[in-house]
């Protein structure tokens, strides 16, 4: 029987909630409205002690996700880490707190507080969904709770 390799130190050392995130959509689910029914995103948040943020958002466009991500950041504060796939969205928004730190038209306190943030952005193997399966895990779950209550 092989030697089962160490824990990741992610996974291991302590940390605070959302210190270290996965994240992923859910959906589309649709919704009704006054007129008509409208489609909808679910962005889960993961941490890697398992805790859970939901935010909905109106479409998958990068301004979309960003004012999730700065949703999260008010509620539960800024991440170290954030995992996640190699969708588009998520590839041009970590381009996008890359380029705050270039802008100049963008306040003093704005960019000293982005150069201090220092978020890391982990994309997993393109093609290897497996390597997200922590928070893979979690999207499962949310779909089988919303099918169950939802219908």
């Amino acid at each position: 029987m092989p030697n089962m390799p160490p824990s990741p130190n992610l996974r291991v050392s302590e940390s605070t909630p959302f210190y270290r995130t996965g994240l992923d959509y859910l959906g589309p689910l649709f919704i009704k409205t006054e007129k008509d029914p409208r489609k909808v995103w679910i962005c889960l948040f993961i941490c890697l002690t398992r805790a859970v943020h939901v935010e909905m958002v109106e479409d998958m466009t990068t301004e979309e996700f960003l004012l999730a991500f700065c949703s999260i950041i008010a509620q539960r504060g800024k991440p170290e880490i954030v995992i996640s796939d190699n969708a588009l969205h998520f590839k041009v928004a970590n381009k996008a707190l890359e380029n705050v730190l270039k802008t100049v038209l963008i306040s003093e306190d704005v960019q000293n507080y982005a150069s201090n943030a220092k978020i890391k952005w982990k994309f997993i193997v393109q093609l290897s969904p497996w390597m997200g399966g922590y928070y893979k895990r979690f999207v499962g779950l949310a779909k089988r709770i919303i099918r169950k209550t939802i219908g």
